[in-house]
């Protein structure tokens, strides 16, 4: 005893696959008592118990933790050698594939099971394709379920071969509370098979099938030792009895039979033929339900063993195979503790968490949505005033949203905004100018002047032009509307009225004149008044590249003559004579002065221009009395080649100009005319900028 409880206080925990690799590494490093904690998982391995009193737990429970035999080269997926003690085995779900059998249990071995799945055994005329219990092991099996497991038998010739599809027993079998569904025996005893000693108590049988040709094998237990049937529920067996007693000592009651095409070949006491009401038969070893459902007959109709009060595997509203608090009458799926009808129904990929309404989008209160957008244009962004809340993105929906016109896929926040007369391309910022990302602006000049033509200092980039702007640039003064590239260039003291440098302010066609204009002003005029009645030529004189004096000499004017504030006095005027401000005094002229109309355009002149002295005054009214000459100015200095002759000779004194030495022509200074002379003169052509100037000139002074 003392030595007992040495070794059980050193029994160690082993973890799979958190310490070892796989369940059979486990089992190598385990010792007597020791555990080997399986976490959820599928284990493709067949396993050796070779340590006693072993226990292997599914720590997630039978549907989550799989060891697959599908890799096993044995004949057993788990085979427990002779003499091991006391096996223990829960939560865990032995598949053999349809290619390997379950669990084998070795003479005096204890193997107790709970919650044990055996799947898909497999034997060749061999028997316990789920389970093979030998003689003088036990077996305990409680809340376990064999389904699909199938010992094949072919000759039918050696004795006991193919026998038990889920369980063949030669020692001592006690299963309590299981399910055996659809379990296939060769020979005799389509689920179990017991030439032991067997207690079957609240368990449920389901479609197995016991294929010997002779009738009466047992489609479901065969017994041949001794047993006890009580409490449970046969259904939807084939024509061979249901129960076969072969000589055994055969005792039990309250079992309750239904659709099977035959019952037993030893009645028991107190059998039940009518529909237990199961939930759903199923048609696989993942999809039946062996419940009672509310109104079952065999709801409170077991004999008292000390399980629970109804017929079969399953009481009325148990299990709760999940722990969830749910039983599988409302639980739509009590593997899962995570679903039943206390659970919120989330969106999960279609999964009725619930158990109501069905999945996701068509639980009006599951919860998780996420939330799409209606894009009817179908440019992938959808309108902010059409949300959608769903699981699963509609058709018609989008995630991206603020569609600002969801009628016209070119108009949506990924496109870009362009001036196109007001219209919000990208949905944000405004159309057009309000948008400070657009693109396609034209470029406008800020006009001040309002001259319509622009400052090119001041662009202004917009889609729509601006009130203050225009698009034609170049005004070199914006804040004087006479200037600008539209102007004439007019001769106004050098500004550049049209703002092109290169264009030449003309003031007259004479090229390089530098001289000075005199006006001459007719012989006895007074005051500022035009003259009445003045006719005559007015006289310009403007040869090319001259630095002399050009005259302009009215003739014949009557009338009152203004007064002259510009030339010097005139001999014989009436009244005061005026003070000349820009000429020279005018001395020793004599004599009546003539109009002189010369026509300075000489031509190869050479020689220097001589002084014109001693003119004969000039006068403008016939009749006047002529005033003193002014004394002659220097004269111009010669342009070469020959001066012409002037159309009109002027009769009182001239002054003959000096040839020059120069490339330019000579100016010859002309005469005054003589007093009295009512002829006219005659000019050469004068350039047109030169007489527009001069005109003007002279009749603001005659006004």
């Amino acid at each position: 005893m003392i030595v007992w409880l040495a070794l059980a206080a050193f029994a160690v925990d082993r973890d799979v696959p958190g310490t070892y690799g796989t369940i059979g590494a486990a089992i190598g490093a385990a010792g007597p008592d020791d555990r080997i904690l399986v976490e959820a998982g599928t284990y493709c391995e067949d396993l050796t118990v070779d340590v006693s009193d072993l226990s292997i737990i599914g720590t997630d429970g039978a549907r989550d933790t799989t060891i697959d035999g599908a890799c096993g080269a044995g004949d057993y997926v788990v085979t427990v050698n002779d003499n091991m003690g006391t096996f223990v085995m829960e939560g865990l779900t032995i598949e053999g594939r349809a290619s390997i059998a379950g669990v084998e249990v070795g003479t005096g071995t204890t193997a107790v099971l709970t919650d044990v799945r055996v799947i898909d055994g497999y034997l060749f005329d061999q028997s316990g394709a789920g389970m093979f219990v030998s003689s003088g092991a036990t077996l305990s099996c409680d809340q376990c379920v064999f389904c699909g497991n199938y010992a094949e038998e072919t000759s039918f010739i050696v004795p006991f071969n193919g026998n038990g599809g889920a369980i063949a027993s030669s020692g001592t079998l006690d299963v309590t509370r299981s399910q055996f569904v659809r379990n296939t025996a060769g020979n005799s005893g389509g689920a179990i098979f017991s030439d032991g000693n067997a207690t079957i108590q609240h368990n449920t049988f389901v479609g197995n099938d016991a294929q010997y040709p002779i009738v009466g094998v047992g489609e479901a237990v065969w017994v041949g030792g001794t047993a006890n049937l009580t409490n449970n529920i046969f259904q939807g067996h084939g024509l061979a009895s249901t129960v076969f007693d072969f000589f055994s000592a055969y005792s039990g009651s309250h079992n309750l039979y239904w659709d099977n095409e035959s019952t037993t070949s030893n009645p028991l006491p107190s059998q039940y033929f009518v529909d237990p009401l199961l939930t759903d038969l199923g048609g696989t070893c993942s999809d039946f339900d062996l419940s009672l459902q509310p109104g079952s007959p065999a709801i409170g109709e077991a004999t008292d063993v000390g399980i629970h009060d109804d017929l079969g595997a399953l009481p009325f509203g148990l299990p709760d195979n999940d722990g969830d608090g749910y039983t599988s009458d409302v639980d739509c799926n009590d593997n899962d503790p995570a679903i039943n009808p206390g659970a919120a129904e989330v969106c999960n990929g279609g999964i009725d968490d619930d158990c109501i309404n069905g999945a996701d989008d068509a639980d009006p209160s599951v919860t998780g949505r996420s939330t799409f957008y209606v894009d009817d244009d179908g440019d992938l962004y959808g309108d902010n005033s059409q949300p959608v809340a769903a699981c699963v993105q509609p058709g018609n929906a989008v995630t991206q949203r603020h569609d600002c016109n969801d009628n016209d896929p070119a108009i949506n926040p990924g496109a870009t905004e362009v001036c196109n007369g007001g219209i919000d391309d990208d949905c944000a910022n405004g159309a057009d100018d309000a948008d400070p990302f657009v693109t396609g602006r034209s470029t406008f000049y800020v006009d001040d002047d309002g001259d319509l033509y622009g400052d090119n200092s001041q662009p202004v980039a917009a889609c729509v032009q601006p009130g203050n702007a225009v698009t034609q640039r170049h005004d070199c003064n914006d804040d004087d509307a006479t200037i600008n590239p539209g102007a004439a260039e007019v001769c106004n003291g050098g500004i550049d009225d049209d703002c092109r440098p290169d264009t030449v302010e003309v003031c007259d066609t004479a090229t390089g004149d530098t001289g000075t204009i005199v006006i001459t002003t007719p012989t006895g005029d007074t005051g500022d008044s035009a003259p009445t009645g003045d006719t005559g030529t007015i006289v310009i004189t403007t040869p090319t590249g001259d630095t002399g004096t050009v005259v302009i000499t009215p003739t014949d004017d009557t009338g009152t003559p203004p007064t002259d504030t510009d030339d010097p006095p005139l001999t014989g005027d009436t009244g005061t004579p005026p003070t000349d401000t820009d000429d020279p005094p005018l001395t020793g002229d004599t004599g009546t002065p003539t109009d002189t109309t010369p026509t300075p355009t000489p031509t190869g002149d050479t020689g220097s221009g001589g002084t014109s002295t001693g003119d004969t005054g000039s006068g403008s009214t016939p009749g006047l009395s002529g005033q003193t000459g002014h004394t002659g100015h220097t004269g111009h200095t010669g342009h070469t080649g020959t001066a012409p002759t002037n159309p009109t000779t002027p009769t009182g004194t001239t002054v003959p100009g000096t040839t020059d030495t120069g490339a330019t022509p000579q100016l010859t200074e002309p005469a005054p005319a003589a007093a009295g002379c009512g002829c006219d003169s005659t000019s050469p052509s004068a350039p047109a900028g030169a007489l527009l100037l001069l005109t003007a000139l002279v009749l603001r002074r005659r006004r």
